[in-house]
């Protein structure tokens, strides 16, 4: 199976957290400080990273006429959770506002199609604008 290297997404590429410094001085667990990941394409962890270049920590998007909400989130074939959408300027902007999520991912409209597969593989869902 192919593999590719990836940014490793918790530590920002660094291989350490420095909220983490008192336990093994900081080295990030997810790429035991290397910064990187080689990961399996097309498995549900290269997904997670691939979309997690994406997410934006702490930010908190604008609601307005732009936004389309869209049920995305299934347990057993019934809708669970919703994600809202929105286009703003070059970008998507993916989040669950009111769900009890804070995850926003703003994406560039060239790489939304391969961002969405990502996505979907992980929520295990159909989200499509």
């Amino acid at each position: 199976m192919k593999t590719a290297t990836i940014t490793c997404a918790k530590c920002n590429g660094t291989g350490h957290i420095q909220g983490f410094s008192h336990i093994q001085e900081g080295v990030c667990f997810d790429c035991n400080g290397a910064g990187v990941r080689v990961l399996k394409v097309g498995t549900v962890s290269f997904s997670r990273e691939f979309i997690n270049r994406y997410q934006q920590p702490g930010y908190t998007p604008p609601i307005d006429s732009d936004t389309k909400k869209v049920l995305c989130l299934y347990d057993a074939g019934h809708a669970t959770a919703e994600e809202w959408i929105m286009l703003k300027g070059d970008s998507y902007i993916i989040g669950q506002p009111f769900c009890g999520g804070s995850s926003w991912y703003i994406i560039p409209l060239e790489e939304m199609t391969e961002f969405m597969g990502h996505f979907n593989k992980i929520r295990r869902s159909n989200f499509s604008i």
